[in-house]
């Protein structure tokens, strides 16, 4: 039998498996590609194998293009990893679905033997009490136990594997990370990742937008809840800056997206959600904070206004007259300026 490319079998099960070629196990981080099929049939293993076997050279084509920035680096294995994944998730809902369906068929079989082997025996005891409607009439009965057996994995367990694994040393991230992963925590709920869904997300971005700078000291000196903080905010509530928004809360939501998608999405967690939904909505909009030039008018209110020249009138007050004039005319730092050595030729 001649062997198919990229088929594996491992015990009962076939598996996907391609060797990332040396120049690019850098950019994939790994040395080969490894995926399950879901299933002990080689019919159906080989057609899964070859598709999977396209994608992949599909993505080295393209990491070896020279020109390729980081960014998009990361977006292409992104949208390989998610096609990898939800081809074979499609595939393995169809077999899912027939596997139901002929678990059912057998149900509905047995339930429908029993209850006339049972009618039987009441004719031939001359008995004829109303048939009891067969077990399998209930919609809502479960069709195996095998779904209760699945292992549930919750949002809590995800973040802790992802602040395991991060770089410890990035302090600046981790410190971030302490401040928004019980954040979203208490927002979202500790819910089992396969209920996951985009509106989560969504929602926890609007209120963290509702938050007030350095909310967290405001929750310990009022000894309130963070959700009720939020609650409390008006249209006139000083919230967070737009930049620590972006920089903080969407960064850290979006490096644990990341991870949990390489991690934990073959145990349902869903790669389709994303942070692109993530619009500042805070009362803050940073458009007064942006550095812009002295008009005239306020250079000579400045310089002529009675503060600076009474400075300058005043030998022992002088230098706060003199160290803004000279800053002014350099462009020099106030701590530089107090550095000059005028005991050097040319002072």
């Amino acid at each position: 039998m001649a062997q198919t490319p990229y088929l594996v079998l491992r015990g009962n099960t076939f598996y996907f498996r391609i060797d990332v070629p040396s120049a690019l196990r850098v950019k994939v981080g790994a040395r080969e590609i490894v995926r399950t099929l879901s299933t002990q049939d080689r019919r159906v293993a080989v057609p899964r194998a070859l598709e999977l076997g396209a994608i992949a050279h599909q993505l080295f084509t393209r990491l070896r293009d020279p020109y390729m920035t980081d960014y998009a680096m990361m977006q292409l294995l992104e949208q390989a990893r998610r096609k990898l994944r939800s081809d074979l998730r499609a595939d393995e809902a169809e077999d899912d679905l027939a596997d139901a369906h002929r678990q059912r068929l057998r149900e509905v079989g047995q339930a429908r033997l029993e209850a006339e082997n049972g009618a039987l025996r009441d004719v031939l005891s001359r008995q004829a009490p109303p048939l009891a409607a067969p077990s399998y009439v209930n919609a809502t009965a479960p069709l195996s136990p095998v779904a209760e057996a699945v292992a549930v994995v919750k949002l809590s367990e995800v973040i802790n594997h992802f602040l395991k694994t991060f770089d410890a040393d990035k302090k600046a991230m981790m410190n971030k990370f302490n401040t928004v992963m019980p954040l979203l925590l208490a927002k979202v709920g500790d819910k089992a990742i396969r209920s996951l869904r985009q509106t989560d997300l969504n929602d926890f971005f609007a209120f963290v937008c509702k938050l007030p700078p350095r909310w967290s000291d405001v929750v310990k000196q009022r000894k309130i809840n963070v959700l009720k903080l939020a609650a409390e905010a008006t249209p006139q509530t000083v919230t967070i800056a737009k930049k620590t928004f972006e920089s903080t809360y969407v960064a850290a939501v979006s490096l644990l997206l990341v991870s949990a998608r390489r991690d934990w999405a073959d145990d349902g967690f869903p790669i389709g959600i994303t942070i692109k939904g993530a619009s500042y909505t805070g009362t803050q909009k940073d458009a007064g904070k942006k550095q812009r030039a002295f008009t005239t008018a306020e250079l000579e209110r400045l310089f002529h206004g009675p503060e600076l020249i009474a400075f300058r009138m005043a030998p022992s007050e002088e230098h706060k007259f003199w160290l803004p004039a000279i800053g002014l005319c350099t462009g020099a730092r106030v701590n530089e300026i107090c550095q000059l050595n005028l005991n050097r030729p040319g002072f």
